[in-house]
């Protein structure tokens, strides 16, 4: 399985090998969506953000398949349209349990030239489904196998476990907005001059912060 697309007024689909198959018979209703999506964000106030369509919500879930043997999943929940009310999409993507290595992505030389410098600013932009993830994900396991270096990552959500790497040659931490952390901004201030890590960093007030400090 690579998606599973939830929707509010449908049955559950889910995309295996490329083809998109109906797992469902019976269709999901809004409150069963709403209610699941509390239950997985621990977050009594999504309910709320989704149904008056003030934007969209990303997290991120793991379940234990078995001892020892853990499967994460990046989640998006989006306001719909469902007849004449506001429903749900939630759709469910699979998430490597280890972060990928820089060799396996066939990154470009002049990429990786600049990808990790000394100190300034580095930014990954692209359309969805394009990468940014997984190639900040492989620059931040260079990073952190090759030592010397405390990384601070802030990510609406968490997507690699970082904690995965093999031998890390120094600390590393990660915070979730809002979870842990209230804001963007408040990661900012945490930055002196270790690498820092923010991902889908949306909120103009916290952009200039960032550029600042970088």
């Amino acid at each position: 399985m690579s998606d599973l697309n939830l929707r509010s007024g449908l049955p559950a689909w889910m995309r295996l090998n490329g083809v998109w198959r109906k797992v469902t018979q019976r269709a999901i209703t809004t409150d069963e969506l709403l209610a699941a999506l509390e239950r997985l964000t621990k977050n009594n106030s999504v309910s709320a953000l989704i149904k008056s369509g003030q934007s969209d919500y990303d997290f991120a879930h793991e379940i234990e398949e078995s001892r020892g043997v853990r499967r994460r999943f990046r989640g998006n929940a989006t306001p719909v349209a469902d007849g004449y009310s506001t429903g749900v999409k939630i759709v469910f993507r699979t998430i490597p349990s280890m972060p990928p290595v820089l060799e396996d992505l066939n990154v470009e030389q002049g990429i990786l030239d600049h990808a990790m410098p000394s100190n300034g600013l580095v930014l990954v932009t692209g359309v969805m489904g394009s990468g940014k993830s997984t190639l900040l994900a492989a620059i931040l396991r260079r990073i952190i196998e090759t030592g010397g270096r405390n990384v601070s990552t802030y990510e609406a959500p968490i997507e690699f476990d970082f904690d995965a790497v093999p031998n890390p040659g120094g600390p590393v931490s990660q915070s979730t907005i809002p979870e842990h952390l209230k804001s963007f901004l408040r990661g900012c201030k945490n930055i002196k001059f270790s690498p820092a890590f923010f991902k889908r960093l949306r909120f103009p007030k916290a952009a200039p912060l960032v550029e600042r400090r970088s």
